[in-house]
C-alpha cells in the first residue's frame, strides 16, 4: 500500500509493465510444479515409511499432487491477471484518444458557433 503523501500514477505502459513482470514470473511457477513433478518417493516396506509416501508423494491426498495443482492454477491466475491488465491498457489508450478526438471535435465546434453568438454584456 502506498503511503498516503506518495502519488501513484497508472498509465497504460504502467499496466504493460506490471503485466509483463507478472509474466516473467511464469518461468519460475512452471519449474517449480516440474521439479515438484519429478518428486519420486520411494519409502521402504513398512507402516512409517509408506504413510510418508502416501503424504508427500503422489495420489490422493499426497502432497506433490496438491502442490502441483495449486502451482499450476497460480500459473493460470497469473496468466489471466497479465492478460486483463493488457486489457485495461488497451482501453486506457482507446479512451484517451477518444477523448483527445472528443476534446478537438468540441473545440472546433465552439469555433464554428462562437461567431455566431451575440457578444456578452461586457464586449
Amino acid at each position: 500500500m502506498a503511503a498516503k503523501d506518495k502519488e501513484i500514477k497508472v498509465t497504460p505502459q504502467a499496466l504493460r509493465n506490471f503485466a509483463k513482470m507478472l509474466r516473467d514470473q511464469i518461468p519460475s511457477i512452471e519449474d517449480a510444479q516440474n521439479r515438484i513433478n519429478q518428486v519420486d518417493v520411494t519409502a521402504g516396506n513398512f507402516k512409517d515409511a509408506n504413510l510418508l509416501r502416501d503424504l508427500i508423494g503422489w495420489g490422493q491426498g499426497g502432497r506433490a499432487d496438491q502442490y502441483s495443482a495449486h502451482l499450476a492454477s497460480l500459473k493460470l491466475a497469473v496468466e489471466r491477471f497479465a492478460t486483463e491488465l493488457d486489457d485495461m491498457a488497451k482501453k486506457y489508450d482507446t479512451t484517451e484518444a477518444l477523448n483527445t478526438d472528443l476534446a478537438a471535435k468540441v473545440g472546433e465546434l465552439i469555433g464554428k458557433i462562437e461567431p455566431l453568438l451575440p457578444a456578452g454584456p461586457a464586449g
